[in-house]
């Protein structure tokens, strides 16, 4: 089952635009401009405020209803009140035709009221008020000092987690790139994020999906500097590259073995001072060089990459490391766990937890979806039981997942995926493929006793798993 925020979400048109009720003065605001992107939101129910980071490329539904993202138990709310999105790099809120409506204010100001009935953009600052002004979101650049630390509590207890933690505190005492190598869902775009909060650096922290990157010249140009208005047919507008968001601050390429011929060589140009920094379509004007901490990321080696060569030096001028997989993090996973419910709990407005029986059988399975899929796990329960719940018509303070939950949940995954993509049980070699086997050899740099360990097996039975032919397996 996969995180609710990926499934078509119903909109509400039609619907007769009642009288807003008022709202609530803007000098109980705090008057604070802080402007560009938001990186996290405070949410404020009832007087009660949490906080919660942004997840890269995540759209957010605000509403009454179980089904929304951020869930507010308000009257004035609708049940699917409006959207927050990622678009070109910012976020931008739409209004989903409430009832009461929403209105966004900038920096306190009461003669700054944006009525958000079409797509408008939000900066930190903002604050977001639905159907009055009792329930509120307020845009921020980054998450509270004292939030983010209740939020990674307790998730950094193994010794491998806890190496590469201090890998990314020194570092953020440098400008030098970093290139991070693991499988997918390890953690390497929440590992570079976390690496911008520790540089302090004073711009924005910008992902690129480098697989995603244009192959046509003037539409690579204008997704990395931008275009001016009438640079071609359709540009009514000026755009800013995700290279130019980037100054100052983090530019952060995943998937960057996946980078198209046509943007290694641009890419490589810019890096080197020696490309075209103008937008497309303003001529040949001279712009100052582009200042930003270069944060790269791969499944595979630079060498096995199929990069050029002389790119993978510049990805490679800095730290390389490997991002450590769940496997060898194991003594994580309770905090995990606990910080995935923690979420939960905020965006659904109830409790989340996981029992005990529960977080000893996490322990033991195989997570070849890594942080990510135990992540999808708890997301799917949590939104599971919250529908059962409602279904029922009966109130429940509290969402409670069980090891028959999570055991239910990886079985399904393993019907669709295959045995490749299940959850086999650590120490049961029968239920072990010769490819995951090669996986867990592979995360650990060929290190068969370390592979062994983790996945609770003997070094001579993994070894057999090596030599025999994937029929056998």
């Amino acid at each position: 089952m996969s995180d609710s925020r990926s499934r078509q979400r119903p909109t509400i048109a039609n619907r007769p635009v009642v009288q807003r009720p008022e709202r609530a003065s803007s000098s109980s605001l705090p008057a604070v401009v802080e402007g560009g992107s938001p990186g996290a939101m405070i949410i404020e129910r009832a007087g009660v405020s949490t906080s919660m980071s942004l997840v890269s490329g995540e759209r957010y539904v605000l509403g009454r209803h179980d089904a929304a993202d951020v869930v507010f138990d308000d009257v004035a709310v609708s049940r699917l009140h409006g959207v927050l999105s990622p678009v070109d790099g910012v976020y931008v809120y739409e209004d989903y035709g409430s009832q009461n409506g929403s209105v966004i204010v900038r920096g306190g100001i009461a003669d700054e009221v944006v009525v958000a009935r079409s797509p408008t953009p939000v900066t930190a600052g903002d604050v977001l008020e639905l159907g009055g002004g009792a329930s509120r979101v307020r845009f921020v650049r980054e998450q509270p000092e004292a939030d983010r630390a209740q939020r990674d509590a307790g998730t950094e207890v193994s010794s491998s987690a806890k190496q590469f933690a201090e890998r990314l505190r020194l570092a953020g005492r440098t400008r030098v790139p970093v290139f991070l190598l693991g499988p997918s869902g390890v953690g390497k775009t929440h590992s570079a994020r976390r690496l911008h909060e520790l540089s302090r650096l004073p711009g924005a922290f910008v992902p690129v999906n480098c697989a995603r990157l244009p192959t046509d010249p003037n539409a690579l140009h204008s997704e990395l500097l931008g275009h001016v208005r009438g640079a071609f047919t359709g540009a009514d507008g000026v755009r800013i590259g995700k290279l130019v968001h980037a100054d100052g601050g983090t530019l952060f390429l995943d998937e960057v073995e996946s980078l198209p011929p046509v943007a290694q060589g641009f890419l490589l140009d810019v890096l080197e001072g020696s490309g075209d920094l103008a937008p497309l379509g303003a001529g040949a004007i001279r712009l100052k060089p582009l200042t930003f901490r270069l944060v790269s990321a791969s499944k595979k080696p630079l060498a096995e990459s199929g990069l050029r060569s002389d790119l993978c030096e510049r990805l490679a001028e800095g730290h390389l490391w490997r991002v450590p997989g769940l496997a060898e993090r194991v003594d994580d996973i309770p905090g995990l766990l606990w910080r995935f419910c923690r979420e939960q709990s905020t965006l659904l407005g109830t409790s989340v937890v996981v029992t005990p029986g529960a977080v000893r059988y996490a322990q033991q399975v195989a997570w070849p979806g890594q942080v990510r899929m135990l992540r999808a796990t708890v997301v799917a329960l949590a939104q599971l039981g919250l529908a059962r719940a409602a279904e029922r018509q009966v109130p429940t303070r509290t969402i409670e997942i069980a090891e028959a939950d999570i055991a239910g949940q990886l079985r399904e995954r393993e019907q669709v995926f295959g045995v490749e993509g299940g959850a086999p049980q650590r120490g049961d070699a029968r239920r072990l493929t010769r490819g995951q086997v090669e996986a867990a050899v592979a995360t650990h740099e060929g290190n068969q006793v370390k592979a062994a360990k983790a996945l609770g097996i003997a070094r001579n039975t993994l070894r057999k798993k090596l030599q025999a032919s994937p029929d056998d397996t």
